[in-house]
């Protein structure tokens, strides 16, 4: 939502942004909430210090609001139906979201799920939510678990501006070396797949030891925790990139939607994305058929079968291959792209 909030500011005429939030996010990251109405993280004992300034601000910006995009995402409620974070919200602010929807029937309300609390509880924000929200704005992993009505939109994750190459030619010179790299940057071995890469890594490249190849190939990976530049720079420098398998999980996120960025062709999970979910983030059949990400499939003989595959493909094919995916991440994944997603299908009025 920070990054969806910052895209409208930077490349919308019509619309201004500014995402409000209990306290500062936990990590560093490039773009910050606008507001945070705790200026610090919760103490030891999970005590939060609001700070009056922030908490007018908010105050203010919620009532001359035309759309609030409402985030439930907490992790810990054992009760979702209550959407809890309005009640913390309601502490500091001093009125409840549900009375300023009542008192505004032409206030334009959504409610964002991206996680945990949403694939846990889905049966009842999937009651609740028509009964208090216009739309409802999800992850395509979770569109399975939706009642897949009109109201229920799937937008995409973006990238950073300064993380994407400027043009297909930046991309092109890539490839015009005949040595290409694999590239995995797990940020958690497990959560990634990080053994079974190894493992079908090691098996490939054995296999093809015997072959003869047009092209060379070599393997990196990163051992978490580095700095996010350091990742950013290695996949400026890959070919081929391998984000995570991982059968439970089985969705791509932001570090697919980074390589896909830098030029590279991306191998993750989706088999927790079935094709009507891809379908309606891509938003027409003509889109889904270009998304670009390589399924890593659902057991090691596929994920390998397809690893070699590409690997003994001709550069011709693989540059168009790095080609189409840097444009449909062109299209659909950066800032310009998202704020004409927001303005056309989000907050269409």
């Amino acid at each position: 939502m920070t990054y969806w909030a910052h895209a409208l500011n930077e490349c919308s005429l019509k619309y201004e942004a500014k995402v409000i939030c209990a306290h500062p996010h936990r990590f560093q990251y490039k773009y910050h909430h606008h507001i945070n109405l705790c200026p610090e993280l919760p103490d030891s004992n999970g005590r939060l210090n609001p700070n009056p300034d922030m908490i007018s601000q908010a105050k203010e910006w919620i009532l001359q609001s035309d759309h609030i995009v409402f985030a439930e995402e907490m992790n810990l409620l054992p009760d979702p139906w209550r959407y809890a974070f309005m009640s913390v919200l309601q502490k500091f602010i001093g009125f409840h979201l549900l009375e300023l929807f009542s008192s505004r029937p032409n206030l334009k309300k959504y409610i964002w799920h991206s996680g945990s609390d949403y694939r846990s509880s889905y049966q009842g924000f999937n009651v609740l939510n028509p009964q208090v929200f216009d739309n409802v704005l999800m992850g395509v992993d979770l569109y399975r678990l939706s009642p897949k009505t009109d109201d229920i939109l799937v937008p995409f994750v973006v990238t950073d501006p300064s993380q994407e190459l400027k043009s297909i030619e930046e991309v092109q010179a890539k490839y015009a070396s005949d040595h290409l790299k694999i590239f995995h940057a797990p940020s958690s071995h497990g959560t990634k797949g990080t053994e079974d890469i190894r493992k079908v890594i090691q098996q490939v490249f054995q296999e093809l030891q015997s072959e003869e190849l047009e092209l060379s190939w070599t393997y990196e990976e990163i051992v978490p925790p580095v700095p996010n530049e350091e990742v950013l720079k290695k996949k400026r420098e890959s070919h081929l990139y391998i984000d995570q398998y991982q059968l439970d999980i089985g969705g791509y996120g932001i570090s697919s939607t980074e390589a896909l960025a830098q030029g590279n062709i991306v191998f993750s999970s989706l088999n927790k994305i079935p094709p009507d979910s891809l379908e309606r983030q891509c938003l027409t059949r003509a889109e889904y058929e270009q998304f670009p990400i390589v399924d890593t499939g659902d057991n090691l003989v596929t994920f390998k079968q397809k690893l070699k595959l590409w690997m003994k493909k001709p550069k011709e094919e693989l540059l168009r291959k790095a080609v189409s995916s840097y444009q449909f991440h062109q299209r659909h994944m950066t800032f310009g792209a998202s704020a004409r997603r927001f303005e056309e299908t989000v907050f269409n009025d």
